[in-house]
């Protein structure tokens, strides 16, 4: 393709086609069509994206194909218009047949490599009666688009073919004139010289130069109205024939005026003049047999084709037709199902009994489910109308700004509680969860109102804060543990006997903080505890021990 772009040759292709006659063109021999190369440029981006994990690979590959097998039909649709004697002179052929095939063959495989993803596999989708992929639609459209300007090409060509047979036509018919003038322009110069001869009379010789000077000129305007090989070459050996013919004429006028009548009238007796003429004669009509072979010729091709181009536009303008019938009915078949997947998620937004809301990144909500004006009072338009840090306590607004900020990098919200003003000035604990959807600019969360969790927790904090300054003035040693023996907390007698203080045993084990006395080898405190502890824990009955030493 660059050597075409650019109208220099780097001799790659001849590495593999050394011989001139094959796949020759005009411009560069040795040379694929530009339009095959196009094709094998497509199928080689489509392997090189086949394997990529991403959805973009997905649709490079498949579109790549698509292209070469469009590309691979149009070619083979032009040796199908053309017949078996296609070759690169012909408008309709823009690759070779085996090439054709090839890249058919090509980009099948490349759509049919992956069954489960790309347009295989949305095909396979919509058969099992799911939703149709957009990328469906926009395939069909093309192909329907395609067709249709494919349409259009073949009835532009086959005017221009046709404009071009009529041209063909009028050459033919002014080349016959031309051949005509010719044996017209000699057989002037022949009865010129020849009634000069005869007559002596000079007015014999004004029609003999006028004949002259039409013969000369006469062949240069058929070389310009004959285009094939053959006639050129027929018309090249017409010349010195011309020019023999001539100057036997002017031979034989020169005798009659220097030496005479009957010298002059041997000459013409002789018979070479009348020898090549009779060779210009087969000359000409040999040319215009060949002319007329042409013109039947491609008549004939052009009514062939004339009935294939007609065949093939209303196929192919049917074809478009019905793919866009396709297109249309999948668009339809797609609103279906997008107005029953839009009506289940109008149920289960109106029937969830946790908040459900759809935000923009511009701090609005966009969509919210009647959980919201239930639990604050106010009414959907009130919500939507105003940003949604005017409901947030102002308390909480820093660190809902903060959460809100991850969220616009895309991070997700797992966990997070602010408070919510309703209609009649209280305030309502939310707890939230959100996903980002930053391409799209939303965010979808829930929440759940944790508010009478919250005020649990807070009565049974100031409960248990009760409860424990109740139990730390007890009078009596008191000591609370964990079934792990940890020292959970102690009354304020307790700390004052023991002469410890509550920060230096909270947490630790009991045998840590009060261990037996190492300078006496008979105590055992520790052991008789650990004993009466143990019996505790298994019998889960009050339990009275030695005293400790």
């Amino acid at each position: 393709l660059v050597e075409y772009g650019i109208g220099h040759g780097f001799g790659i292709d001849e590495l593999l086609v050394t011989s001139p006659n094959v796949a020759a063109t005009a411009r560069f021999p040795g040379r694929p069509w530009i339009v095959t190369a196009l094709a094998l440029l497509l199928l080689g981006l489509s392997l090189f994206a086949l394997d990529r994990p991403s959805r973009r690979g997905w649709r490079l590959a498949d579109g790549c194909a698509l292209g070469a097998g469009v590309i691979a039909i149009g070619g083979f649709l032009g040796h199908l218009i053309e017949g078996s004697v296609a070759d690169h002179a012909d408008v309709y052929v823009t690759m070779a047949l085996p090439t054709t095939f090839a890249v058919l063959l090509l980009a099948l495989g490349l759509l049919t490599a992956r069954p489960h993803s790309g347009l295989i596999g949305d095909v396979l989708q919509l058969r099992r009666g799911a939703a149709a992929q957009p990328r469906l639609w926009v395939v069909g459209l093309g192909a329907a688009l395609s067709l249709v300007g494919y349409s259009a090409s073949l009835a532009w060509a086959q005017a221009a073919n046709e404009r071009v047979m009529a041209g063909w036509v009028i050459r033919s018919y002014e080349l016959k004139d031309s051949l005509t003038e010719l044996r017209s322009s000699l057989q002037d110069v022949e009865d010129g010289a020849r009634g000069y001869v005869i007559g002596g009379d000079p007015a014999y010789l004004e029609r003999f130069q006028t004949g002259v000077k039409n013969a000369a000129d006469q062949p240069r305007r058929l070389l310009q109205l004959v285009g094939d090989d053959q006639q050129k070459a027929r018309l090249a050996a017409l010349n010195p024939l011309i020019a023999q013919r001539i100057a036997l004429s002017r031979h034989i006028v020169e005798l009659r005026q220097n030496s005479g009548f009957e010298v002059a009238r041997e000459a013409v007796v002789e018979g070479s003049g009348k020898r090549v003429m009779d060779q210009i004669r087969a000359v000409v009509a040999d040319l215009q047999a060949r002319q007329n072979v042409l013109l039947s010729q491609r008549a004939s091709a052009a009514q062939r084709e004339a009935a294939t181009v007609a065949v093939l536009i209303i196929a192919t303008t049917a074809v478009g037709s019905a793919t866009l019938l396709v297109v249309f009915l999948l668009v339809l078949r797609e609103n279906r199902f997008r107005r029953a997947a839009e009506a289940r998620l109008d149920h289960f937004f109106a029937g969830s009994l946790d908040l459900l809301c759809i935000t923009g990144m511009d701090g609005y909500f966009k969509r919210l489910n009647p959980a919201f004006s239930l639990l604050l009072g106010y009414s959907e338009e009130e919500l939507l109308a105003r940003p949604l840090f005017d409901f947030v306590h102002p308390n909480d607004r820093a660190s809902t700004l903060a959460e809100a900020e991850k969220l616009r990098k895309g991070v997700p919200l797992n966990s997070f509680e602010n408070r919510y003003r309703c209609k009649d000035g209280s305030y309502k604990w939310l707890a939230w969860k959100s996903q980002p959807d930053v391409p799209e600019g939303l965010r979808y969360a829930t929440a759940r109102d944790v508010t009478e969790h919250k005020c649990t927790e807070a009565e049974l904090r100031r409960s248990r804060d009760q409860l424990q300054s109740l139990f730390e003035s007890l009078p009596g040693l008191y000591l609370i543990l964990t079934p792990e023996l940890k020292i959970v907390t102690a009354s304020d007698a307790y700390l004052e006997a023991t002469m410890l203080k509550r920060e230096d045993v909270v947490g630790r084990g009991l045998f840590e903080v009060f261990p037996d006395n190492p300078g006496d080898s008979a105590a055992t405190g520790v052991s008789n505890l650990r004993a009466s502890l143990e019996r505790v824990r298994e019998t889960r009955a009050p339990d009275t021990m030695a005293i400790q030493k």
